[in-house]
């Protein structure tokens, strides 16, 4: 029997295979024609930034330029505190753990206090001892000193002898001092049971602030004692989450554009798209000379509970804020460049490198604003670029939005 073959379909067997495989390469061309058309090389230098004497404002805020950057870490403002024990003793449970909210006055440990208690008890009973001694002397006093009064009217007289009023009276006055000594030994014996019932109070370490736990110092059993070890006697270490600042450590070149209560802008890398507003609070005065800097507290205004102690974090010191009116002179950080590079000053322009990466970029053109002082050869820019920015000085034949390589020049 014969069976028909079926028609050869080329259409379907190799057209569509080779359309799809000439659309993908079409793709791959369009997306990588940038690579393939290859950059233009270009040498570049970059802008620098210069501390600049002025009187006017560049903004109607007032709200000046960075004076500095520098980095640093978060911490608790102005320090964080350690719960301490009062008493020596063995820890015998712990009550917070870290990352726990606590109150001021909330337990955080205890200790094994039974022969605190013990203690506490003998001096209660003591001093319900001497109260009652107390009574008792204080009851014979008002006794002999009632007798007293009533017999010596009758020795003045005559109707009674003087000398068994005056044994009474003697008597009298033996009895007042053994009111008084009495009353000492009770007022020792309160003493003694306040101690005690102090000593059994801290057998119970409470928290001395409001506050977030950042470790946790101790475990059931351990001793606790005063001695040389500095955590010795801690059970936690402790901060504020609304009161954070950030150690940063500013270089000493530029610490001396920088005082106490300027303002400052603060990027923590846990949250790097938001910014916190922040005021210099104080400088440590020691210098590293190691690190060739000077540390500077910032205070953060408003901190996020997502903070917490040791976050790295960035800080940008700026110019305080200034009245318009306001006469006088203060420093600001300005871009310069060379003057040379400038062909038109009606309309100046510069062709920059964006997005640069290890030496690859786009060309760029930026329209400038330029200032009025000069350094040699140098030009003030008052807009049109930032710290950073490189220019290209070779400019052929570029259009904006082209492939650029860095091949030379300052990169």
């Amino acid at each position: 029997m014969n069976i028909p073959q079926p028609k050869q379909r080329f259409i379907s067997r190799l057209g569509i295979p080779l359309v799809i495989l000439i659309i993908t390469a079409a793709i791959l061309v369009y997306a990588s024609w940038e690579s393939i058309k290859g950059a233009k090389e270009v040498e570049t230098i970059t802008v620098v930034m210069r501390s600049v004497e002025t009187d006017t404002p560049q903004d109607s805020t007032a709200q000046e330029s960075s004076i500095v950057q520098a980095p640093g870490w978060v911490e608790a403002e102005p320090y964080s505190v350690y719960v301490g024990a009062l008493t020596e003793g063995i820890v015998e449970s712990v009550l917070v753990l870290e990352g726990d909210t606590v109150t001021k006055g909330q337990p955080v440990a205890t200790l094994i206090s039974e022969d605190n208690e013990l203690v506490l008890k003998t001096a209660i009973a003591n001093e319900q001892l001497w109260e009652g001694k107390v009574r008792a002397a204080q009851t014979k006093m008002e006794e002999l000193a009632d007798e007293y009064t009533r017999k010596k009217p009758l020795v003045e007289s005559g109707s009674l002898a003087e000398g068994p009023v005056e044994r009474l009276r003697l008597r009298l006055l033996t009895e007042e001092a053994n009111v008084a000594i009495a009353r000492a030994s009770l007022h020792d014996a309160t003493v003694a049971k306040e101690t005690a019932q102090l000593a059994f109070d801290r057998c119970t370490i409470v928290s001395p602030m409001d506050g977030i736990v950042i470790e946790r110092l101790v475990s059931p059993g351990s001793v606790l004692r005063f001695g040389n070890d500095e955590h010795s006697s801690h059970v936690a270490h402790m901060y504020d989450p609304t009161k954070l600042q950030v150690r940063a450590d500013v270089p000493l070149a530029d610490a001396s554009q920088v005082d106490v209560g300027h303002p400052a802008q603060i990027i923590v890398d846990v949250l790097p798209n938001t910014t916190f507003d922040g005021e210099v609070l104080r400088f440590v005065h020691r210098a590293d000379q190691q690190k060739n800097t000077i540390e500077a507290k910032v205070k953060i205004l408003n901190p996020s509970p997502l903070l917490k102690p040791d976050m790295l974090a960035r800080v940008k010191i700026l110019q305080p804020e200034r009245d318009v009116n306001n006469k006088g002179t203060w420093t600001e950080q300005h871009v310069f460049i060379p003057k040379d590079l400038i062909n038109d000053f009606e309309i100046p322009t510069v062709w920059i490198v964006e997005n640069a990466n290890k030496g690859l970029g786009q060309a760029k053109k930026r329209t400038l604003t330029l200032g009025d002082k000069e350094f040699d050869g140098w030009v003030e820019v008052l807009s049109g670029l930032s710290t950073g920015d490189r220019i290209i000085t070779n400019v052929t034949n570029l259009v904006d939005g082209d492939s650029v390589q860095i091949i030379g020049g300052q990169q």
